[in-house]
């Protein structure tokens, strides 16, 4: 063959090896710069698409040599593997755009086998995504079929060489393929930031909660596991049974309790009416996303303070004799190993675990709630999960009372303001979780859990609907975001002590003021308080990511909130007693000794993020 003819089919080979590097050399631009994800993944993920492409050309050397069908089998190949490389990219988007981390295989395989449900919630016909996948696909394909005789150098090459030769680079590509999987395997490039390790092996990124890790936790294991060793139970207390409700994505401006204009919440409101109830207008939670939402609530600690070995409200109430049950809507299985973080419990119970349930619909906590027994006296802790007030949850019809409505769960990545059809689509969530909260409540009455029981209404965090030109959760410290209701209903009983009057409380005061109304001992380490009695506090800690911040309440006229960027190393300050919508920046107006003081408290949780960018 001529030296014209090897150059042909050397340039065709390195056209489609530039091809499949620039894909993922735009995908790894939005990667680094836009979700700012470590630099160090750049090179790893290279060496990992490498040896998909090197697997994928010594098929089609193989493919070539099969006569007429050759054609054909080659063009799907190429078609497909670039498919399956776009498609993984978008589904790794789509994961540090909606709750920002790189999506887990264990996601990826839950949500393919609900994608019909999942679909529906988003109000996404099926049949036109299945058929505009199908025509995507099969266009590609025809496409290829066309144009491979004149650009598939691979094809060229195999029909050129021996059958001697193209069995040695056939043997060379699999050694390759071989070596860098064994490597993959054998070097943790999940340390790296590397996505595809990401997805597959993600508790090799030290303890990956979400956008957060319990990196560096091994002092915070030791003093939890010696608090274990010797917490002793409180003898006297008060065995009512414990009801914990954590609402997902719920803001307590969308409530009609809290004097919203539309009636979301009518049967709170009539509970409310009928039940001993106590409200707290201004709570913040830990963070911005589900993970550490819960584990704040559940931990009485701030997300930079979790260990691996947390002694959590669940294990105290063990301790004082409870049967412990955790019932939730969501997967909470198979993201990001938050279920392991719950602890020992007698009874777990998750939307993954469901049978004929779109694993985000509420209606499954109901029935698994219908099938419990009466109470059989001995007492009794159920923490619950609701998915209703969240984007993916499925919305019922009778509770779609404001129309249009439109999911602003799609498309991935949605910024702009607030519409009619969105607000209207949170809105009807609202009044869902309103409906579904009132009938557990139902069903815990009627077998006998609530003669004697406290019930909390909370959220793990709140959600944005188009203010800041941003939607869902997860990516922002805004007060949207940040701030959640807090009910607290005393059932066949009197407080002896109310909550006290307080300015501002925390996520992490859920448990300790739990564990008061009983009459029960918090342990030492948390560091949340009794709103029974609180102690006095200057500063309110919470993060998302690599935004770490905290509220001031030093001045007895406003509240001032402070956080910083640390990946940019910005700084952003407001008084969020007058601008809960956070316009006025007032950085500069801030005396250097003040926000160095507020530097020295931030530096723990600043330090846990600056240990996970040491190799940015």
């Amino acid at each position: 063959m001529s030296e014209r003819n090897w150059r042909g089919i050397a340039g065709r080979v390195a056209l489609e090896l530039f091809c499949f590097a620039a894909i993922a050399a735009v995908f790894l631009y939005f990667y680094v710069f836009r979700v700012a994800q470590p630099r160090a993944a750049v090179m790893p993920h290279f060496i990992v698409l490498s040896a998909f492409w090197v697997g994928l050309a010594a098929v089609r050397l193989v493919v070539a040599r099969l006569g007429k069908s050759s054609r054909l089998a080659s063009a799907s190949l190429l078609a497909l593997a670039l498919l399956v490389l776009c498609a993984y990219y978008a589904t790794v988007a789509t994961g540090l755009l909606s709750w920002g981390r790189v999506t887990s295989w264990q996601l990826i395989w839950t949500y393919s086998r609900q994608a019909i449900q999942l679909m529906d919630a988003l109000g996404i016909s099926p049949a036109l995504a299945f058929g505009a996948a199908a025509a995507a696909i099969g266009g590609l394909i025809a496409l290829f079929w066309l144009v491979q005789p004149r650009i598939d150098g691979i094809a060229m090459l195999s029909r050129r060489l021996s059958p001697r030769m193209v069995g040695a680079l056939l043997i060379c590509g699999l050694a390759y393929v071989a070596i860098r999987t064994t490597t993959f395997l054998d070097v943790s490039y999940a340390t790296e930031g590397e996505p595809l390790s990401l997805t597959l092996f993600p508790e090799q990124a030290a303890r990956s909660l979400q956008a957060h890790t319990t990196d560096g936790a091994r002092a915070l294991d030791r003093i939890e596991d010696e608090e274990r060793r010797n917490y002793q139970p409180t003898p006297g207390a008060k065995k009512r049974n414990v009801f914990v409700f954590l609402a997902d994505a719920l803001r307590p401006d969308h409530m009609g309790v809290y004097g919203y204009a539309r009636d979301t919440t009518p049967r709170i409101a009539a509970l409310m009416q009928t039940t001993r109830t106590q409200k707290l207008d201004r709570v913040t939670a830990a963070c911005a996303e589900s993970t550490c939402g819960v584990l704040a609530s559940l931990l009485s600690k701030y997300t930079h303070q979790f260990s691996n070995r947390p002694f959590t409200l669940a294990d105290v109430l063990k301790r004082n004799g409870y049967r412990t049950q955790m019932l939730l809507g969501g997967d909470h299985t198979n993201f990001y190993g938050v279920r392991e973080a719950y602890g020992a419990l007698d009874d777990y119970f998750d939307g993954s675990m469901a049978k004929g349930y779109y694993m985000n619909d509420d209606r499954l906590v109901v029935d698994r709630v219908s099938r419990l027994p009466a109470w059989d006296g001995q007492p009794t802790m159920i923490w619950f999960h609701l998915m209703s007030s969240h984007a993916l949850s499925r919305r019922n019809e009778a509770n779609q009372r404001w129309l249009p409505s439109e999911s602003y769960a799609k498309p991935i990545g949605r910024t702009g303001p607030p519409t009619a059809a969105t607000t209207n689509y949170y809105d009807n969530g609202v009044l869902q979780m309103d409906a579904t909260f009132t009938e557990l409540i139902g069903l815990l009455r009627d077998k006998g859990y609530l003669g004697d029981a406290v019930v909390i209404l909370a959220a793990d965090h709140a959600d944005l609907i188009g203010e800041h030109n941003e939607f869902m959760h997860a990516k922002s410290v805004y007060e949207n975001v940040l701030r959640i209701p807090f009910l607290m209903f005393s059932f066949g009983y009197e407080p002896e002590r109310p909550l006290a009057p307080i300015r501002q409380a925390s996520q992490v005061d859920i448990a300790p003021t739990i564990l008061a109304e009983l009459g029960i001992a918090p342990p030492p380490t948390w560091v949340g308080m009794a709103l029974q009695d609180p102690r006095p506090r200057r500063y309110i800690h919470f993060q998302q990511g690599a935004q770490v911040g905290l509220y001031d309440l030093g001045d007895a006229l406003r509240i001032t909130k402070f956080w910083r960027d640390v990946k940019t190393e910005r700084d952003y300050t407001f008084d969020v007693t007058g601008d809960d919508s956070e316009s006025v920046d007032l950085t500069a107006r801030i005396p250097p000794a003040t926000q160095a003081a507020w530097m020295v408290e931030l530096a723990p949780a600043v330090g846990s993020v600056m240990r996970r960018s040491d190799d940015r």
